[in-house]
């Protein structure tokens, strides 16, 4: 196993491949207590990407630059000043809850399969939290024999916390589950975490629960009504719970409204008067990072036990988010995590409006509103445990919003919202301005087609309505000699090259290119649509003037997923823009596609036969050698073939089965990190 670790090429492993599915284990962690690994790991990974591609533009986000400020003064301020072991490793190592965010939010969360992932794996925990905590209050004990903490519920914590996790993490689930059309599913997935987090005994989860679930239904218009439906569905379970147990209305509704009434003699009010009475005494710089509690239990602050039941005066935390950086880092740090609520919540409003559609957006909004609440008693900063559920939900919310300094679409894409779930549109309207372009005698279109003649039809009439003259190839693979009969009558101006046996797409290539004459040729699928002719003059000067170029792709670049867009740089030719990608981009995409493009036949030469490779595997060996590939901006044409792909005989069927998806996914994230010889 060690000789097969040391022949990993480590320069050329996908990061993100190993980073990904960690992320999206986030949730699946808490139930482990993996979490800080899990974070940790990403936010590693994600450092040394960027350093690798020299891409460090997601700092300059307003909201992590104020985190990465705050970091720095509360670890010179803890070093400088009475440091401690502790303090010292706490406020050094903090700084990955932020990376872990900015990870989830600029690197793994774009792709809109992740968030899919992250939402399942977010429903699968919460349903496990949910369900062990009633399985506790009803039976004794949950599924690891842990029994209740004071008549509190735990789940598989050692101490009281499911009910807050669940109250942290519910709303984005339930309204993905709901967005995504299951409606039963999500109203049976909102009343088992109704129900836990109330039986569970957590005054705050409770709260925090109903009040970010009221925020999100009225900010969001379309859950109004799903809202007033649920609300009382969730009024009568809570009322016969409660009538079914004193212990919990004593709990959740005695005892709070006594906490109201006396606040400044409940142990809250007690720590929180504490806290204060420190904060006058180091108004400026606090008392360190984890300096609380050795602080607090100086006698000039009071008794170590306080009120009728002594209780302790000092735990380890104020219990109130911004009364611990008041205390440990003082007026500066409290103002520093100000500023960066405040930058955080500012960058989710702007995008609202490009999110007006999307519930999940709605629902991590109005939870990160609640975890920013400055009235909420709550946990330390540091614990994993509760950061975690913070910036996972941070990193998800942020994936949606539009950074700055993403700034493609001004380059002529036009008005596309950054993390929204719309995909570009199916159809493609011709543009008014279009004019005729004319295929130069220098270029052969190359079209590969397999008895898709609907979609060929829609190709090639989108494509000859703008652009005159060329000469045609079409390698047509069904191997039915009917389909070849009619893509020959259909276009007798055209050479139909077919055999009796299907080849698969890269032999069926090697049939085409092979037939090819010209200098260049133009690659082109039977699923396709044109909206623009091809600006031939500048494809061709990118190829004349750019040896490291191999393929000019004209698909619209809005049509390549937004992770990618950032991992590229800007080029212009003849008054043409395109993007040329990073050669790191992908291990293997984004050095040849067979999507349309413009490419020089010699490269097919340098390379052929490509029928001994997959096509993915092609494009890295072309970069490995050096090759990348430029998108055209915005681009000419629209994929149509998504829903109608064809089976390739030289490779393994596409599993239907969900868990041999999941495989086939996982196989295929190990070899693109290099921990496999073949992805299937």
């Amino acid at each position: 196993m060690l000789a097969s670790i040391q022949r990993i090429d480590w320069r050329n492993v996908d990061l993100r491949a190993l980073a990904e599915p960690l992320a999206i284990l986030s949730p699946l962690a808490l139930i482990v207590s993996g979490q800080e690994f899990v974070m940790s790991c990403v936010a590693l990974l994600f450092v040394l990407h960027s350093w690798r591609v020299r891409d460090f533009s997601w700092a300059r986000e307003g909201w992590f630059a104020a985190l990465l400020a705050l970091w720095a003064y509360a670890f010179l301020r803890t070093l400088l000043y009475q440091p401690t072991a502790t303090g010292v490793l706490t406020a050094l190592q903090w700084i990955h809850f932020g990376l872990y965010a900015a990870a989830l939010a600029r690197w793994i969360l774009p792709d809109q399969k992740s968030r899919d992932r992250l939402l399942y794996a977010t429903a699968i925990s919460l349903t496990f939290f949910a369900c062990d905590a009633l399985l506790q209050y009803f039976v004794g004990f949950d599924i690891i024999g842990r029994p209740a903490w004071q008549s509190r519920l735990t789940s598989v914590f050692r101490k009281p916390y499911v009910g807050i996790e669940i109250a942290w993490l519910y709303l984005p689930a339930l309204l993905g589950l709901w967005q995504k059309g299951n409606t039963l599913l999500a109203a049976a997935f909102g009343c088992v975490c109704a129900a836990a987090v109330l039986m569970s005994g957590d005054r705050m989860g409770l709260l925090i629960f109903v009040c970010s679930g009221l925020l999100a239904g009225l900010a969001y218009p379309a859950l109004r009504k799903p809202f007033l439906f649920f609300l009382p569905v969730v009024v009568v379970i809570a009322g016969a719970l409660l009538l079914y147990s004193p212990t919990m209305y004593q709990r959740q509704v005695a005892s709070t409204l006594d906490v109201i009434e006396h606040v400044d003699r409940s142990h809250y009010g007690i720590i929180f008067n504490s806290a204060l009475d420190m904060a006058r005494d180091h108004p400026v710089f606090g008392v360190g990072v984890h300096g609380y509690q050795a602080v607090c239990l100086e006698e000039r602050y009071g008794p170590p036990l306080v009120g009728p039941d002594q209780l302790p005066r000092c735990e380890g935390h104020p219990h109130n988010i911004y009364l611990l950086w008041l205390v440990e880092t003082g007026a500066i740090g409290l103002i520093g995590f100000i500023a960066f609520a405040v930058l955080s919540l500012a960058a989710v409003i702007r995008s609202a409006r490009a999110n007006a559609a999307n519930a999940i957006f709605y629902g991590l909004a109005a939870t990160l509103v609640m975890r920013f609440w400055p009235l909420a008693a709550g946990t330390s900063f540091y614990s994993s445990w509760s950061a975690e559920p913070m910036f996972l939900v941070l990193g998800w919310v942020m994936s949606y919003c539009r950074p700055a300094w993403l700034k493609v679409a001004s380059e002529g894409q036009g008005a596309i919202a950054f993390g929204s779930d719309q995909t570009s549109p199916p159809e493609a309207a011709m543009s008014l301005e279009a004019t005729v372009e004319a295929v130069p005698d220098t270029v052969t279109i190359c079209l590969t087609s397999c008895g898709r003649h609907d979609l060929l039809k829609r190709t090639l009439d989108s494509f000859r309505a703008l652009h005159s003259g060329g000469k045609f190839l079409i390698s047509e693979d069904s191997g039915d000699p009917a389909v070849v009969a009619q893509v020959k009558a259909a276009y007798p101006d055209m050479t139909i090259l077919s055999g009796s046996e299907r080849l698969g797409l890269m032999r069926s290539i090697d049939r085409l290119y092979s037939a090819v004459e010209t200098p260049y040729l133009f690659h082109l699928d039977d699923d396709w649509l044109f909206d623009r002719p091809v600006d031939w003059r500048s494809a061709i000067a990118v190829l004349e003037t750019r040896d490291d170029i191999a393929n000019v792709a004209m698909r619209y670049f809005s049509e390549v997923k937004k992770k990618y867009h950032p991992r590229s740089d800007p080029l212009t030719v003849n008054g043409a823009s395109f993007r040329v990608m990073h050669r790191d981009a992908h291990p293997e995409v984004f050095g040849w596609s067979h999507s349309p493009g413009l490419m020089r036949t010699k490269l097919y030469w340098t390379y052929a036969p490509f029928g001994r490779m997959r096509h993915d595997q092609l494009s890295g060996l072309i970069k490995r050698e050096g090759g990348r590939e430029a998108y055209f901006i915005p681009g000419v044409a629209h994929h149509i073939g998504l829903k109608r792909t064809v089976t390739d005989p030289t490779l393994p069927a596409r599993p239907t089965f969900k868990p041999a998806k999941w495989l086939r996914w996982m196989k295929k994230r190990l070899y693109y990190a290099g921990l496999r010889t073949e992805p299937f």
